[in-house]
Order: structure tokens, then C-alpha cells, then sequence
């Protein structure tokens, strides 16, 4: 399978590409109107209660600060369906690791698209906030000659490997 047709969905009606045109939460569910007219559901990602955003605590012994909490709850509230523009050495990556370990079922398997330099750290936060289990299994990519192995939760690759459409096959 091509990366593209990973990315980008097609409508289950009329099978044109999916292109999102305005989304609106309905009790439990998002409705997502497309371009083509028609309209689709997707069960949203309920927020957690207060309490469990203080259990999240890394293998070091780490909590989520205040703003990182309220960095979580906004990434549940738009579904992950969000941009987060923190300043450099807040915790993006912890904030978005968060979300990963509270709703795993939800969100993997997932693509961490990132610079070369940061592959490695990223595996090391993902070990360090989430732990080793079978859920946050991972494969980094080295080369666009590498191949993704089927089934694993996590992905990390670079915005390079991501150009080749092969690489999910």
C-alpha cells in the first residue's frame, strides 16, 4: 500500500478522495462533511477526567506540567486533529506522547514524521513516557530504502523517507 492512499482516504459513497470541508462534534461523534457532499462519522476521542492526567508519569518519575496538561486536553478536544505550536524545550513530543498512551486504541498506528537528528530521541521519549508494550511497538526507518513492517504501533520516520511512496507498501 502506497503511503498516499495511507494519508489520504477515500469517501466510502462515492469513492472520490475525502477532502474534509467542515467538521462538528455531535454528542460522542464527529461528523465530517467532504467536498463530494456527502457526510461521514467518526467516533471522537472522549476526554479523560482530571485525575488521569496526573498519573501519567514518565519511567524517570516525570509529571505533565500544568500547560502540558492543558496541551492534552485541547489535542483530545479537536480529536488530534490539531497543531501544536508550543515554543522549543516545552514538551511537544511529551504532550503528544501523552495522547498516544492515554487513548492507544484511537490513534495507533501513527506516523512521527521528524528531522533525522531527533529519530533516536523520539524512541527514547516514547520508551521513557509510554514504556515497552505491545501497543507502542515501533520500527524507525533509516533509509528510503527501508520498508515499514506491517502490524507495528509506531512509525518514525524523516520528512525524506516520507516522499517515498514504497516505503508502506
Amino acid at each position: 500500500m502506497a503511503l498516499t492512499s495511507i494519508l489520504r482516504e477515500e469517501c466510502p459513497k462515492c469513492k472520490k478522495l475525502a477532502v474534509e470541508v467542515s467538521r462538528t462534534q455531535v454528542g460522542s461523534s464527529i461528523l465530517i462533511k467532504l467536498q463530494c457532499g456527502h457526510i461521514i462519522a467518526k467516533d471522537s476521542i472522549k476526554s479523560s477526567s482530571d485525575s488521569i492526567y496526573e498519573n501519567i508519569i514518565s519511567s524517570d518519575g516525570k509529571h505533565l506540567r500544568a500547560y502540558q496538561i492543558e496541551a492534552v486536553k485541547f489535542l483530545e478536544k479537536s480529536n488530534a486533529n490539531a497543531i501544536l505550536g508550543d515554543e522549543q524545550g516545552l514538551g511537544k513530543t511529551i504532550e503528544v506522547l501523552s495522547l498516544l498512551r492515554l487513548h492507544p486504541e484511537k490513534l495507533l498506528s501513527a506516523i512521527i514524521v521528524c528531522p533525522s537528528t531527533v529519530k533516536q530521541q523520539w524512541m527514547f521519549e516514547i520508551v521513557r513516557w509510554c514504556g515497552i508494550n505491545k501497543e507502542f511497538v515501533m520500527q524507525i526507518l533509516q533509509t528510503s530504502k527501508d520498508f515499514a513492517i506491517p502490524g507495528m504501533g509506531l512509525y518514525i520516520i524523516t520528512y525524506d523517507i516520507l516522499k517515498n511512496d514504497e516505503v508502506f507498501q
